[in-house]
């Protein structure tokens, strides 16, 4: 019976040493083929297939790249990525993936005129027989009335300031009843450069800073576009997504 035991034990830290080697490995490198055993033929993995923005505001577009891993031995096929709405646009990156490569999809969402709680999907279709669809998504609430962090300003275009300005600070007010901690969840970093929070823990009724620094080597007639999201250390989690843009 402790023999059973032991072979669970291990066989669950197995699976959590594959987990965070994988993860790391995606984050850091196009290929993982050297410091995780692939499986035989084509395997898709995602390790992220699901993505919050929390509050945001309307008539905007965030940005947000979800990993693709080829995990298997053969090369993966990235036959079509096909979005569920004309809200949401999509921006591949490589399409044929040889063995322990990664890519990434860029999913947009074009805010608009919604209000309340969204949801979006796109489904990736590949060659992986085993599975060959895979759902992204991702969700966004515009819906300020019931909104406990407040940025100020709520979206900002690094283009519309004369000279070259490359750092700008947000100030994120925080109008709940919890003393809270933020940390920075997502940005894009084909343009930003560092994200930081100048105090991440915020006392109820304080505030705080979030700078954001874009690359200044950016060309002049540069335009670009995504999103910065922070997360609450509330009891929901509430996550603040700024959008931002470089537009000459």
């Amino acid at each position: 019976m402790k023999k059973s035991y032991i072979y669970i034990i291990i066989g669950v830290l197995g699976i959590i040493l594959v987990s965070i080697g994988i993860t790391a490995s995606f984050s850091k490198s196009k290929s993982i083929e050297e410091d995780v055993k692939l499986i035989e033929g084509v395997h898709i993995f995602v390790p992220e297939n699901t993505f919050d923005w929390g509050y945001t505001v309307n008539r905007q577009r965030l940005t947000h790249k979800y990993p693709i891993i080829n995990m298997g031995t053969d090369t993966l096929r990235i036959l079509n990525v096909r979005t569920t709405c004309g809200c949401t646009k999509r921006q591949m990156g490589k399409t044929v993936l040889a063995a322990g490569e990664t890519t990434f999809v860029t999913l947009e969402f074009r805010t608009g005129g919604y209000r309340g709680r969204q949801r979006k999907s796109a489904y990736v279709t590949t060659n992986d027989t085993t599975n060959p669809r895979v759902q992204l998504s991702f969700t966004a609430m515009l819906d300020s009335t019931t909104q406990k962090f407040i940025p100020s300003p709520t979206f900002y275009n690094f283009g519309t300031t004369e000279g070259n300005e490359y750092e700008t600070a947000i100030k994120i007010y925080n109008k709940s009843l919890e003393n809270v901690e933020f940390k920075v969840v997502d940005y894009p970093d084909n343009f930003v450069e560092e994200v930081k929070l100048k105090d991440s823990k915020v006392p109820s009724g304080g505030s705080t800073e979030l700078v954001i620094k874009i690359y200044q080597e950016l060309a002049p007639d540069a335009y670009k576009i995504g999103s910065v999201t922070i997360e609450a250390s509330d009891t929901d989690n509430t996550r603040l997504t700024i959008p931002i843009q470089v537009l000459k």
